[in-house]
């Protein structure tokens, strides 16, 4: 990927961030709002059924204890509710009985035998009652008397106790007996007028002396609905399960004080109650969810539009590769933390979560952070699965249940796995001698083991004697490897040392192809110390030949100075002194300037401005250039080419001189009087360029050293070349791109010049 593109995706993603966290700070602010709306449409959550079915077990529970006072010992509620005397107990019991007992004779009486008994009959044994069930089986008879229906109503009132006293905080009370004005019982508080406008809800409920329900004093509370409620203390228990109905008594001379505080202290069954009618308000019915929905939307809208290909490319990089699995975890978790909002903002609300901050030393001016934080990171998971499922029809079905379906991957990866080793077990090679020798050892351990243990007892014997001889077979072969290390290890120390003639005709069995390899490297370290060598030498021959080069025209111009300063030459002889002087001066500038151009170009400091050239137009100009010197020797140039224009792209000035030199190099080596050829041609993959002629002198050099630097055809170096003609040729050729190689056949001398053709 392009540092752009990367570039482009990086402040894609800020933007994608800044309008998460713009969003989620925008809910926020709606808190205020919408609480307003559930506090102002939102009915009191004292006055609903709940509430008051709530307070009428509590009364009948705490009534207990001023029932108990009043008498000065311990009751039942059974003692204190249900007007059941001993004597009606005892005849609804002996009733019962001879009830059933009646039902039952007559039964038996209709019955001959046994045998003749019908399923599902009453039978009388000892005294007792029994019934056989379908299946034969016999059964006690259960009978539900004024005992036990007493017994369920004592464990109803424990329970509504527990539920409604024991567990409940955040309820007030204060029961006072009206007959001695006494407090009864009381929740370490007492009713005051001076702090009315801490509760939530109060109300004062009198119990006359015929048990008649009065209201006073109430705030935010139904009036009727709670005297009615606490009016209708019947057990909604049908005849079958009571067997019969009986009344309850009533409270009588008590008042009940009761009271909710604002901020609730305890999270009790009021609490949990008021909370979620406070959250079901605040989700549901006052529009919040609708913020929400929004915010979701324009953040998953904002995210394609930036995951497009011709603005950020958002979502390309890792987010494209997050599994669906993780991501349906990512939804389902973020899911529940929305519904879990609730709970905390509706704690901020009450400002419970303020101080819980306090309490473990944070400040409260937190809370909107952690809001912010909290939404930040549900619209965040948003974005994120919005900007991957989107890969599914940018990658397209297949290819997306290939690379994001984290089953599907790792189903594919155990196949990988499995076909690998499939592979390599197909891989191995029977014919390698190690491995012959592998499995014939295990081949032949198999059968061995496989006979001894089919004798069973002789066995033991046998894999005794067995054991000694493969101890005595391994320690041998083992020897022989051990040697065989050694042998090798003898060959590297000689390569080591420098020792290219070391031989081994030994086999060295499982090291046999070490000793190969090491052959092979003992190869390529002679070759390496023979291009070395052959490097020193032209090294040294290239010092000599420039020496040589450099010293003749030196040489002349020192002698000829001499000369001049002899004052008896005559005039004549002065100007050819000078002349003279002159030529070998030039020719003196012209070697170290070819020599300083093809130095720059090896190094790669030669700076190249490629332009769009035609080739056989500067092939023409360096022709016309050097025409004076190529009729001197009677060399006609025929330039060829299979198009009226070839374009290149090329440095117009170096690639003029190549052919200058080229040009130039006919002058000097070509047989004079003859024609020599210039083939240019042009196909869709390249261009190649061929200077052709005939040598006046015998061709009997290296063609891969004519083209080194102070390199001559004539070894005399008797002619007027420098020796870097060729040299700066195939420098300039390979600075372009091109390729440039001399190929000889007999007498005939080819300079071919290859430029590839650029798509």
């Amino acid at each position: 990927m392009d540092i752009k593109s990367k570039s482009s995706r990086i402040i894609g993603s800020i933007i994608l961030t800044f309008v998460v966290v713009i969003m989620a700070g925008v809910v926020v602010t709606t808190y205020d709002h919408f609480w307003d709306v559930v506090d102002n449409t939102n009915e009191s959550p004292y006055e609903g059924y709940w509430f008051n079915d709530y307070l009428h077990r509590n009364a009948y529970s705490l009534y207990m204890t001023v029932a108990e006072e009043r008498v000065g010992k311990d009751l039942k509620p059974s003692d204190v509710y249900l007007n059941i005397e001993d004597e009606e107990l005892s005849k609804d019991n002996q009733e019962s009985k001879n009830s059933v007992s009646e039902d039952i004779s007559a039964e038996v009486e209709q019955t001959a035998s046994a045998e003749e008994r019908t399923q599902n009959q009453t039978v009388v044994i000892d005294d007792s009652y029994y019934k056989e069930d379908n299946d034969g089986q016999i059964h006690d008879v259960d009978f539900y008397s004024i005992e036990n229906m007493i017994s369920d109503f004592n464990n109803t009132l424990y329970g509504m106790q527990d539920e409604t006293v024991d567990r409940n905080h955040n309820l007030k009370y204060q029961v006072v007996d009206n007959k001695t004005g006494k407090v009864v019982t009381s929740y370490d508080w007492t009713f005051d007028e001076k702090t009315k406008h801490e509760y939530d809800f109060y109300v004062t409920i009198v119990f006359d002396k015929q048990g008649k329900i009065s209201v006073k004093d109430a705030y935010n509370v139904n009036e009727t609905d709670i005297v009615q409620r606490l009016s209708d203390f019947a057990m909604q228990f049908d005849d079958s399960y009571w067997n019969a109905s009986y009344s309850i008594n009533p409270i009588k001379d008590t008042t009940f004080y009761y009271a909710v505080p604002k901020v609730l202290e305890a999270y009790d069954s009021i609490y949990w109650q008021q909370n979620i009618s406070n959250r079901h308000s605040f989700y549901e019915n006052s529009g919040f969810p609708f913020v929400v929905l929004g915010a979701t939307f324009i953040i998953m809208f904002i995210a394609l539009v930036l995951s497009s290909k011709k603005l950020c490319k958002v979502g390309t990089g890792i987010t494209s590769k997050i599994p669906v699995e993780l991501l349906a975890v990512a939804g389902v978790l973020d899911g529940a933390f929305i519904i879990s909002m609730s709970e905390i903002i509706y704690l901020t609300h009450t400002g419970k979560l303020a101080e819980y901050l306090i309490n473990i030393g944070f400040p409260d001016k937190l809370v909107p952070f952690l809001h912010i934080g909290a939404w930040t990171t549900i619209f965040g998971v948003v974005a994120i699965i919005t900007l991957s499922i989107k890969q599914l029809f940018v990658k397209g079905f297949r290819r997306y249940c290939k690379e994001n379906v984290l089953i599907i991957r790792i189903i594919n990866w155990c196949l990988r796995k499995v076909k690998n080793f499939i592979n390599k077990i197909t891989e191995i090679n029977v014919d390698d001698t190690a491995n012959k020798f592998l499995f014939k050892i295990l081949g032949l351990n198999f059968i061995i083991l496989t006979i001894f243990c089919s004798i069973w007892f002789f066995g033991i014997a046998g894999l005794i004697v067995y054991t000694i001889a493969m101890f005595f077979f391994l320690q041998k072969k083992s020897q022989k490897i051990k040697d065989d290390y050694d042998s090798i290890m003898e060959i590297t120390d000689s390569l080591a040392k420098g020792n290219l003639n070391v031989t081994e005709e030994r086999d060295l069995g499982v090291f046999e192809p070490m000793k190969t390899n090491l052959t092979r490297i003992q190869g390529g370290f002679k070759k390496a110390v023979e291009e070395e060598l052959k490097s020193q030498n032209m090294k040294t021959e290239l010092i000599t030949n420039v020496s040589h080069d450099l010293k003749t025209p030196l040489t002349a111009i020192i002698t000829y100075v001499d000369l001049l300063k002899n004052e008896d030459i005559t005039e004549e002889e002065r100007k050819s002194y000078i002349e003279t002087l002159d030529k070998k001066s030039q020719r003196l500038k012209h070697l170290i300037e070819d020599l300083f151009e093809v130095s720059k170009a090896n190094s790669g400091n030669m700076e190249v401005n490629l332009a769009t050239v035609d080739v056989l137009s500067l092939i023409k100009q360096a022709e016309l250039e050097l025409s004076e010197k190529l009729e001197g020797v009677g060399i006609e140039v025929c330039i060829r080419s299979n198009e009226e224009k070839i374009y290149l792209e090329l440095d117009g000035q170096k690639s003029y001189r190549i052919f200058e030199n080229l040009f130039g190099n006919l002058v000097k080596y070509a047989m004079p009087n003859r024609k020599a050829y210039v083939d240019v041609i042009a196909t869709e993959s390249a261009t190649q360029i061929e200077v052709k002629n005939m040598s006046k002198e015998e061709l009997d050099f290296d063609t891969s050293e004519i083209t080194e630097r102070f390199v001559r055809g004539d070894k005399s170096r008797n002619s007027e070349g420098s020796g870097l003609g060729l040299a700066i040729v195939k420098s300039l050729v390979e600075l372009q791109g091109g390729r440039f190689e001399i190929v000889i056949d007999g007498d005939l001398f080819k300079a071919i010049i290859t430029f590839e053709n650029k798509k």
